[in-house]
């Protein structure tokens, strides 16, 4: 079975985890802006991965993967956020349904914390000094563990998840 990991990562997170899934996979690993749709078509197998950024995948990966059709394929997603969250199962939900929904068969999905860029939590502390009564903004200390929590991540244990679930597909 031919197979190919592709990645969209804005901070490094989800590219980690790619090259683990293709190291367990024995194949390579290719930023999506380095593959046609049509390259894509003599792969039995594709492992695709993505950051969540405000509950959605950027733009450009969204449209490239949604001319992804009638493949098997496995996702995973990296998030700054608490991926046992209700928040994120629905994200990862809505992501599921999206690939079935263009014909293709999910043999497995993995998502991990990754660190948040710290763009993004510069944007968020200038957020609460603008508005700072508002609770969406509101610097707390539990916000702040979390977002150190999540600067480790992806870590070891998250990679060799990554592998054991990708190589559990026997493929």
């Amino acid at each position: 079975m031919k197979k190919i990991v592709i990645v969209s990562s804005l901070t490094e997170n989800t590219k980690k985890v790619a090259n683990s899934i293709a190291s367990a996979l024995n194949c390579k690993s290719i930023n999506y802006t380095q593959i046609s749709l049509q390259e894509l078509e003599n792969y039995d197998f594709i492992a695709i991965g993505f950051y969540i950024d405000k509950g959605d995948m950027d733009s450009d990966f969204k449209g490239f993967t949604s001319q992804i059709r009638s493949k098997k394929i496995g996702l995973f997603i990296t998030m700054g956020g608490d991926t046992n969250s209700e928040y994120a199962k629905n994200a990862i939900d809505g992501f599921k349904a999206k690939f079935i929904s263009q014909g293709n068969e999910i043999l497995v999905t993995f998502y991990s914390q990754g660190a948040i860029d710290p763009k993004i939590i510069e944007k968020m502390r200038e957020m609460a000094k603008i508005y700072p009564n508002d609770k969406r903004y509101k610097i707390t200390p539990e916000k702040e563990a979390r977002w150190l929590q999540a600067s480790t991540h992806p870590d070891k244990t998250d990679l060799e998840n990554a592998k054991n679930a990708f190589l559990a597909l026997k493929i």
